[in-house]
């Protein structure tokens, strides 16, 4: 059954509003739980996800930080396959350019990714015609210190109060969006906040790729891209429906699983 994020598009976000009949699938969205997993387990996932490059590649201490790469390329392939309508994993390889932001080898779609302790997520996209920017937040409270680090105070007047961790989110998917990551935070300058439940933030010499930040699940999701593809990400065209990954992959997994997002009513 669906899962569905409780969102609103109100008429101030009508120029984000698009259009409703354009019913192409840009992109596939991915969002999984990151599941607890034993050594073998971690090692049966490696042999049906990973890529020889990858194995190569995969840190080979901190159980943390092997499992942000298994998972976020787990995330990024199922994303792919969906997308391009393929199947088979272990021959397709993620890589990081010098500044950070993934992309896949020999494939021209677009791709993002980001997660947490609890969540990982990949969104990937027609290149052609939609680049994006995700970023995840574990909802939580910054300290004045930690808000002054990333926020001017003009930003956090326009914030109105709301929780900092929407700003910090929303300059991560910016970020992502222009491949940078947050080597450009300082240069990422709030000039508008608004929305309720769907928050929009734009920025200074940026307004043509405002973000949306929503909330589910405990964490804030942010999406930034051109602003007449905004719409995709609202609640009227993006639906988290749960799935499963194959039973080969999650025969002995605790807490295994994911939502794969697709976008469009009734997907």
């Amino acid at each position: 059954m669906p899962v569905q994020m409780k969102n609103e598009i109100s008429e101030e976000n009508s120029m984000f509003a698009g259009d409703e009949s354009d019913t192409e699938p840009y992109y596939d969205f991915v969002l999984m739980k990151m599941p607890s997993i034993s050594a073998e387990n971690f090692d049966r996932l490696g042999k049906i996800y990973l890529s020889e490059d990858e194995k190569r590649l995969l840190p080979e201490t901190g159980i943390i930080r092997r499992k942000e790469f298994l998972f976020g390329r787990i995330a990024a392939k199922e994303a792919y396959g969906r997308f391009a309508g393929l199947k088979g994993y272990s021959d397709m390889t993620v890589f990081h350019d010098l500044w950070g932001a993934p992309h896949f080898k020999d494939a021209c779609v677009a791709l993002t990714l980001s997660h947490t302790r609890a969540f990982v997520g990949a969104i990937v996209s027609d290149l052609a015609k939609l680049r994006t920017g995700l970023d995840i937040e574990e909802v939580q409270d910054f300290s004045d210190g930690e808000a002054a680090f990333f926020m001017s105070a003009k930003e956090k007047k326009l914030l109105k109060g709301r929780n900092a961790v929407l700003a910090w989110s929303a300059k991560e998917a910016l970020g992502k969006y222009l491949q940078m990551g947050c080597r450009i935070f300082d240069s990422l300058r709030i000039i508008e906040c608004y929305g309720s439940t769907e928050i929009y933030f734009l920025f200074e010499h940026l307004e043509i790729i405002p973000v949306l930040v929503r909330e589910a699940f405990g964490h804030f999701f942010a999406f930034a891209c051109d602003a007449a593809h905004l719409h995709l990400f609202a609640d009227a065209n993006l639906q988290l429906q749960l799935f499963q990954l194959p039973a080969e992959a999650t025969a002995h997994l605790r807490d295994g699983g994911g939502s794969r997002n697709r976008r469009g009513k009734g997907n």
